[in-house]
Order: C-alpha cells, then sequence, then structure tokens
C-alpha cells in the first residue's frame, strides 16, 4: 500500500476541516484550501462557493502577500473585503 507524503496528509485532513466548516457555517461562510507552494495553482478545495473562485485558481492579493513576507499574520479575522465582483 502505498504511504501518503506529509504534504499529501495535510492536504487530506485540512479537507475534511473545511468540509466540517463548510456545513456547519453553510450559506454563510466560503471555505478555501490553498496550497502556498504554488502560487500560479493555489486552490485545492473550495466548499460553499461564494467568490466564484475554483480550484486551480491562482494566490490572492493577500495569499501573495502570505507567501511573501514572513512578518504577514498566519490568521486575519475581522477585515473588509470584497468579491471580485464588488460585493462586500
Amino acid at each position: 500500500m502505498p504511504t501518503m507524503s506529509d504534504k499529501e496528509l495535510l492536504l487530506r485532513e485540512l479537507s475534511n476541516i473545511a468540509k466540517a466548516l463548510g456545513e456547519t457555517f453553510a450559506p454563510y461562510c466560503e471555505v478555501i484550501v490553498s496550497d502556498l507552494t504554488s502560487p500560479e495553482h493555489v486552490v485545492v478545495q473550495i466548499e460553499n462557493s461564494m467568490s466564484g473562485r475554483e480550484v486551480g485558481d491562482p494566490a490572492s492579493l493577500i495569499g501573495l502577500a502570505r507567501m511573501t513576507d514572513p512578518t504577514f499574520p498566519g490568521v486575519m479575522t475581522n477585515f473588509a473585503d470584497a468579491f471580485r465582483d464588488g460585493r462586500p
């Protein structure tokens, strides 16, 4: 039986957490699992898609900041943002 890499195991468990959060807070919360090792294809899973983002999409501005700035906060809460179509 093949073994999973650490990355595969981590993404599998994050996928389970994303699904649980998505089901718990549906329909009011979009949950995205991102793999920040590939800026061109960051999005690996979406639950309750509200933003129009899709699996395989590139990093957002916040994602890029997290990848390039080691002082960028790992957790951000209660910040204003908007979807691509301008909705808050």
